[in-house]
């Protein structure tokens, strides 16, 4: 079903519910009111025909009868008991009833117990009370058919029950276009991300100032637009610069081995054309190694994380540099050793963010004149931060924007090494993988200074 039906569907349930329990409560509320009224008229007329038949001594029953008979406003069938202590019949309104029923023992018994006591029976409203008159008491009783307040009662619930079905229906209309114009957004919402495809991923939907769920919607599906452009237009720069970085070696080793064969060689120049084959290999298989380390860092699937010390795995990264490149120079601090051990740790992939660590530091030592670069650490409650600085090339403002790009190398860069960049790419997937963030801060020729921070375990 879909959300507009729904919409519709519990509107028109909640109006009909609150219709329904609006009816059922005028219409209880008015035959109560319907009941007290006409009880209150028998009542009234009940302790008129007691007080003429005890209080005037010149007043018979006979003619207390006659009174009753040609009173105006005499109720449907009514009928006035009055009883003794005893239960005896002391006076009954209507002349044409000679042999008046027993006593209903029951209700008299309430209506002495209660002093005024009120009942339906057989579609007829009655009601007794105490009478006191010379220190006795006696019973009234009095009986009568409501015709024009059952008939009230009854046009009401005629009434209620068309205005209720009229209000269903105008409800369900009501509700049906008021869901419609609710979900017109969303539609148009939905129409716009139909038309979005790989071709104009640049598209983005249309907002407004307004701060509905609606408009927070859309702005989080261009969010999503913008990641997507992002990865694609970072994908499709990463194969162009794969395919050209991988076609290389190949065409080399190709032409260098068609040339070597055409004729008979000798046993010096084949060597020679070995050397620099194998050399093309040693730079394809490098290639292909940080490709593939590139592909696992972006990807961070199969990623083991489990609490590891942030401290020795740059310590680690530092002594490899060390130790690969004797000519490098790394000097490496720590502000301040905390004393909770357990503010070193995050979680982690060890082995990744040794090679993100390795790549900056070995970047930081390889562009740099006197190849020296400053590792710093520091640890605090809330994050760790790793700052490594150099003295080397540096970097524009444009380049910076570009520094973390596959394949991206600046024009000094390439004069100065034959590196694939790689390393600072693979090392910002890599840190945004443990959820951390890695900015620069460089200018030509000064220097660049690195600063990773990591998020608390």
């Amino acid at each position: 079903m879909k959300i507009k039906f729904k919409i519709a569907l519990i509107f028109t349930l909640l109006v009909t519910l609150i219709l329904l329990l609006l009816g059922a409560a005028v219409y209880y509320f008015s035959a109560l009111n319907r009941q007290h009224q006409f009880s209150q008229r028998l009542k009234n007329r009940a302790l008129t025909n007691a007080r003429l038949l005890m209080e005037l001594d010149e007043m018979n029953k006979p003619l207390l009868k006659k009174i009753d008979s040609l009173t105006m406003n005499l109720l449907f069938e009514e009928r006035i008991l009055i009883y003794d202590d005893k239960n005896n019949l002391v006076y009954i309104n209507r002349s044409e009833i000679i042999k008046p029923a027993q006593p209903d023992t029951v209700i008299l018994n309430k209506i002495r117990s209660q002093k005024e006591y009120l009942f339906i029976k057989n579609e007829y409203d009655g009601i007794g009370t105490i009478y006191h008159e010379g220190g006795n008491n006696y019973v009234i009783v009095a009986t009568a058919m409501d015709r024009v307040g059952l008939n009230t009662l009854s046009q009401l619930r005629k009434i209620l029950l068309l205005s209720g079905l009229v209000g269903i229906i105008i409800t369900v209309l009501i509700g049906y276009f008021f869901s419609i114009n609710l979900l017109r957004p969303l539609s148009r919402i939905n129409a716009e991300m139909n038309e979005i495809s790989f071709q104009n991923i640049s598209r983005r939907i249309i907002t407004t100032d307004t701060k509905d769920e609606l408009n927070e919607l859309a702005r989080t599906f261009n969010s999503l637009l913008e990641r997507l452009e992002t990865s694609f237009n970072n994908q499709r720069s990463f194969i162009a610069n794969a395919s050209h970085e991988l076609s290389t070696p190949l065409a080399a080793v190709s032409s260098q081995l068609e040339v070597a064969l055409l004729q008979n060689r000798s046993e010096q120049e084949y060597k020679k054309v070995l050397a620099s084959v194998q050399e093309d290999v040693v730079h394809l298989n490098n290639l292909v190694r940080k490709l593939l380390e590139l592909a696992k860092a972006g990807a961070g699937k199969g990623i083991s994380l489990e609490p590891v010390r942030v401290d020795d795995i740059l310590l680690s990264a530092v002594e490899e540099v060390n130790r690969l490149h004797p000519d490098y120079q790394v000097h490496f601090s720590f502000d301040a050793i905390p004393d909770d051990e357990a503010l070193c740790y995050i979680y982690g992939n060890e082995e990744l963010l040794f090679i993100a660590f390795k790549n900056i530091i070995e970047n930081a030592c390889k562009y740099s004149s006197s190849h020296k670069a400053w590792v710093n650490i520091e640890v605090t409650p809330g994050k760790k931060t790793i700052r490594v600085k150099d003295e080397g090339i540096g970097m524009t403002q444009e380049e910076i924007q570009k520094a973390f790009e596959p394949f991206f190398r600046s024009e000094k860069a390439l004069t100065i090494s034959d590196g694939l960049g790689l390393g600072l790419s693979m090392s910002s997937g890599i840190i945004r993988l443990h959820k951390g963030e890695i900015v620069v801060a460089s200018e030509p020729d000064k220097g660049s200074l690195f600063s990773i921070t990591l998020p608390p375990i």
